[in-house]
């Protein structure tokens, strides 16, 4: 542990220093306890917090996709978002056809290959999910230069977004795109 965040700890009173000869034992206090547990209930909160949204989102894009009529989806990014995506997704009768993700290509999610861009042109699909809450404007930008039209592409990030809020990228051209 580095000293001074040792220090720091020590001078707020939530842990304990006992010197012995050549080494330190450090114990957390009564209020360090007590911090330590508020932390970690903040942080379970939180979590749950964000399941919750990320269900209802994921949850009203499937329905608005289904909707549609669309049978056949890739998902662009792997993470958290396309574990709870892709759980959500075999209670519904679309089913995921790739799994895109420049940066894990090669890896294996949820029993799939992850693929490249290149990859796309070899996938059925009636739209792409970007499923990856960093950067989807890039994405998109990339997807429509690979001539994959806007309408087959669908950010969760914007689909998260309250009614009539604008989604804060624009499209290939120069125009906001709508939230889903």
């Amino acid at each position: 542990m580095p000293g001074c965040w040792v220090s720091r700890l020590a001078s707020l009173t939530l842990l304990l220093k006992e010197s012995h000869a050549s080494r330190a034992k450090y114990l957390l206090t009564a209020q360090g306890i007590a911090e330590k547990s508020r932390l970690t209930l903040n942080y379970l909160q939180y979590s749950i917090s964000f399941y919750k949204q990320a269900k209802q989102t994921i949850s009203g894009a499937y329905a608005a996709l289904e909707q549609e009529g669309v049978k056949n989806i890739v998902f662009y990014g792997i993470g958290e978002i396309a574990e709870i995506a892709y759980i959500l997704l075999q209670q519904k009768q679309m089913r995921l056809t790739g799994v895109i993700d420049e940066s894990h290509a090669g890896s294996v999610f949820m029993k799939r290959n992850v693929g490249t861009d290149a990859d796309l042109s070899r996938m059925s699909f009636d739209k792409i999910i970007i499923t990856s809450f960093e950067a989807p404007h890039d994405i998109i930008m990339k997807l429509t230069r690979l001539e994959i039209p806007e309408d087959k592409i669908l950010s969760l990030k914007d689909a998260a977004l309250p009614k009539g809020q604008e989604p804060r990228h624009k499209n290939a051209l120069g125009k906001k795109k709508n939230a889903a």
